[in-house]
């Protein structure tokens, strides 16, 4: 048989009505199963970073206090413990500690961002998830804002406590 025996059929131009697309939240589901390890690294991480800034807060606020409740200022006692504060939080809060939250966003799309979108095109899984019924753009904006959302939430708990 070739192409000039067969019989044609009619193409319909209107679309079927049981060929709709994903819903968001499908996709939502499969990063997460994909990318969990990696999620669950980067809470362990920015849970033990967000340890030490508020133990660090806490401790600041304790010197601060005794060296701001002090009176008179002028004796020795409160020289004493305006040095200490002085001389202990003003070299961490104004080096280690900004360094420190200036590393992370680069180690978190160094070791989340990046092999998100490159594993699947390295190994080819990108062709069969672009066959299931969700479009190649689609795919990548649920990839790219789910892990984007979840980096904004972060850094704006964070900003907050390294503001406190």
């Amino acid at each position: 048989m070739t192409t000039l025996t067969t019989r044609s059929v009619p193409v319909h131009l209107e679309e079927d009505a049981s060929l709709q697309p994903l819903p968001w939240r499908r996709m939502a589901w499969v990063t997460w199963r994909q990318h969990r390890a990696a999620l669950v690294g980067l809470a362990v991480l920015l849970g033990a970073l967000a340890v030490y800034l508020w133990l660090q807060g806490r401790q600041m606020h304790h010197a601060y206090g005794i060296a701001i409740a002090c009176h008179p200022a002028s004796s020795g006692a409160c020289v004493n413990a305006i040095n200490y504060f002085q001389s202990t939080y003003n070299i961490t809060a104004r080096q280690l500690t900004p360094l420190l939250l200036q590393a992370v966003p680069a180690l978190i799309g160094a070791f989340l961002g990046a092999p998100m979108l490159a594993r699947e095109l390295e190994t080819g899984t990108f062709r069969y998830a672009w066959t299931q019924g969700f479009g190649r753009w689609r795919w990548t904006i649920a990839k790219l804002v789910s892990l984007a959302v979840v980096a904004a939430a972060a850094a704006e708990l964070f900003s907050l406590l390294f503001s406190w």
